[in-house]
């Protein structure tokens, strides 16, 4: 009788449906939420929480007062300000604004929210957007930190 060798090269026909299997299931749980990105309002709202936090790291790294505040209501502008009181000077930041979606505006423009050195807001504010037909709202804490609702 011949003995046969144990030892084989590549993989076996079960190994390749098994990882197609598991691929196929991390695939399908991970498509809703990218689906989530599509729309023109998440988008937004995405950018400007990514905005917020940007301005947060910034007045922690410069120890400076940063302000982020409507410029319009499709944009949203960042100034480096003297103080977070209302009537400081402020100096715009280039490069560090963003221009909502298409379809998308600001419900109200008459806020502004302003990080301390030490990274804290000046006030706990909500503000929201809209396409006309839903809306997003962003929180930010006394602390600093940002939700999209």
């Amino acid at each position: 009788m011949k003995s046969h060798d144990m030892q084989q090269g590549g993989f076996s026909q079960f190994e390749l449906l098994a990882v197609i299997v598991l691929m196929s299931i991390l695939l399908m749980s991970a498509l809703p939420n990218l689906k989530a990105l599509d729309t023109p309002l998440s988008q937004s709202s995405f950018s400007t929480s990514h905005l917020l936090r940007l301005a947060r790291a910034r007045a922690i790294s410069t120890t400076s007062h940063i302000r982020v505040t409507p410029a319009s209501s499709r944009i949203l502008a960042t100034y480096s300000a003297s103080s977070c009181s209302p009537d400081a000077s402020l100096s715009l930041i280039e490069g560090l604004s963003i221009e909502l979606e298409e379809e998308v505006i600001l419900e109200a423009q008459d806020w502004y929210i302003c990080f301390t050195p030490r990274g804290f807001s000046d006030a706990h504010i909500t503000f929201s957007f809209t396409n006309g037909f839903q809306s997003r709202s962003i929180q930010v804490a006394l602390g600093g930190g940002v939700r999209i609702d």
